[in-house]
């Protein structure tokens, strides 16, 4: 869902002199940026720390630091550039959430405006989404929920002396907190409020923060938040905002008498905040030198572009023969152009250069899957050699899930049923990556099969509530869940196959179609 943006980058991205290309590392992000060391450190000291107050506050565990638990951003000079990889005018800045590892591009410079969306809110926004949606990945939430809390997070303002501070409200929702008569409570507190026009839309995520504020911020009231999701998630949605909250005009006013006070609540947090290390490295002059490729092949490529992308890639690597970053570039460009023998031999080119490089490895098995399943003479040995790198690839990040979705899935590449390890893996993946849509879609298929309907409905019901998806997405999702209501696992799946188009809106990590990566930024 693309918004439209404009952001005060002035704020949280720094507006240094272009030094050279540096990779941040640390447990939870991945940044490239063309700037100073100590810029891009402190970049990825602010993130960490979010992530800690985030974690302190809502009693979230730590997750194993693995590629998909990272979120990887890449720091572009200005609009023009984001607006260039997102594919139409107006956008600023945009994030992916993936199981192969979620992504963000942000300006480094852009547009100013007193009640603008800023580089630093829409960032964290998305990240309290990957968040909420790692933490939580088996809970239901509502569409006011998940937008209410992506927004309270969203306004962190970082201060001198080290303190996180939450609750500021946000100005760029001002206009749509006092009228409650376009999202009025009783129809914001459902689980499924119907379809939405835009301005609903957007009186939803001014009234969620406001209605998420005036919850979290009094313990009293935390309890009622608490009870209200619990009893969502028992099955009893029909009846849990009134049971919880009473009469839905009343919480109306309630919030409106809130939000008029002087001085809003907020909450400073100091002690307590472990943002853990951050390293700073130069990147290779291969690395460097493929790295525009690099931004616009993450960004996903289309039938159109990959040939292109391809020839840019071969260019600029070619210099670097035994560089494994420009190798690893190149043979994902190269893999998205449908040259599989090429992409093959820059992995193995990355692969002699960095023996433990994932990225390799797995471009290593996509590349020799694709020359099988174009062959009919294909023997069981060539599939499990395919597998051997899928699995070399878990065994370097056992907690990675986009390896354990390419191992099941070239059972189905192959004509063969997974094997119960295979199914176990893809299951496992989805527990490590429960924010990408796809890959949880084709969970929920899988325990079906397995006739484990309860676990189903768990793994479905995400995608019938959720603000990221469509509403032929959400529609689609719900006659499935019916039928999985009904203990009817038949009807499920055939709900499943009726509109295959909306299940291929969101295709699982792995699933690389002519377009290459899937192309649907998550912008809320």
């Amino acid at each position: 869902m693309l918004r439209f943006l404009s952001f005060l980058v002035l704020l949280f991205l720094p507006q240094a002199v272009s030094a050279a290309w540096h990779e941040a590392r640390s447990d939870h992000f991945t940044i490239y940026s063309n700037d100073k060391p100590e810029n891009i450190r402190n970049f990825a000291a602010r993130l960490e720390q979010f992530d800690s107050a985030m974690r302190l506050v809502t009693s979230a565990p730590q997750i194993p630091a693995s590629a998909s638990s990272r979120v990887t951003i890449y720091v572009v000079d200005d609009m023009g550039d984001i607006r260039r990889l997102a594919g139409m005018r107006g956008v600023a800045g945009f994030m992916e959430n993936r199981a192969s590892g979620s992504v963000a591009f942000v300006p480094r410079r852009a547009d100013t405006g007193k009640y603008s969306l800023t580089a630093q809110t829409v960032l964290l926004h998305e990240y309290a989404h990957h968040f909420m949606y790692q933490s939580w990945g088996s809970t239901v939430v509502p569409l006011w929920f998940s937008e209410g809390f992506a927004e309270f997070y969203a306004t962190a303002t970082f201060e001198d002396d080290g303190k996180l501070v939450l609750g500021t409200a946000p100005r760029y929702r001002a206009w749509g907190m006092l009228d409650a008569s376009v999202m009025p409570a009783r129809t914001m507190l459902k689980l499924n409020p119907g379809r939405l026009n835009d301005e609903q839309m957007a009186a939803l995520y001014a009234r969620g923060w406001l209605a998420m504020h005036y919850l979290v911020m009094e313990p009293e009231r935390a309890k009622l938040l608490r009870a209200y999701l619990n009893a969502i998630n028992s099955g009893t949605d029909a009846d849990a905002a009134s049971a919880v909250f009473g009469d839905p005009r009343a919480f109306d006013q309630a919030l409106n008498r809130y939000i008029k006070q002087r001085t809003l609540p907020a909450l400073g947090i100091k002690s307590g905040l472990n943002p853990g290390a951050v390293v700073v490295r130069p990147l290779t002059a291969g690395e460097a030198a493929t790295m525009d490729v690099s931004i616009r092949s993450t960004r996903g490529v289309t039938q159109k572009t990959a040939p292109q992308v391809a020839a840019d890639a071969r260019k600029a690597a070619a210099p670097h023969p035994d560089d494994a970053g420009a190798q690893n570039v190149l043979a994902e460009a190269e893999y998205d152009a449908g040259n599989f023998a090429a992409a093959e031999a820059a992995a193995d080119r990355a692969l002699r250069a960095d023996p433990k490089s994932i990225h390799a490895m797995i471009y290593k098995g996509l590349a020799m899957q694709a020359r099988l399943q174009a062959k009919s003479d294909a023997k069981g040995a060539d599939w499990r050699e395919v597998r051997r790198w899928y699995r070399a690839a878990n065994s370097v990040d056992p907690e990675y899930a986009w390896p354990l979705i390419l191992y099941y899935q070239s059972f189905d590449a192959a004509g063969e049923p997974a094997t119960k390890n295979a199914q176990d893996a893809l299951l496992y993946a989805h527990a490590l990556a429960p924010f990408d849509g796809g890959l949880r879609i084709q969970a929920a298929r899988l325990l079906i099969e397995q006739d484990k309907l309860p676990a189903a409905r768990i793994a479905m019901a995400p995608i019938a509530y959720s603000a990221e998806q469509g509403v032929a997405q959400r529609d689609w999702a719900m006659s499935i869940l019916t039928a999985l209501d009904a203990k009817d696992g038949k009807a499920a799946l055939a709900a499943m196959d009726r509109t295959p188009d909306a299940a291929a809106a969101a295709p699982a990590e792995g699933e690389k179609t002519l377009r290459g990566k899937r192309l649907h930024p998550d912008i809320s």
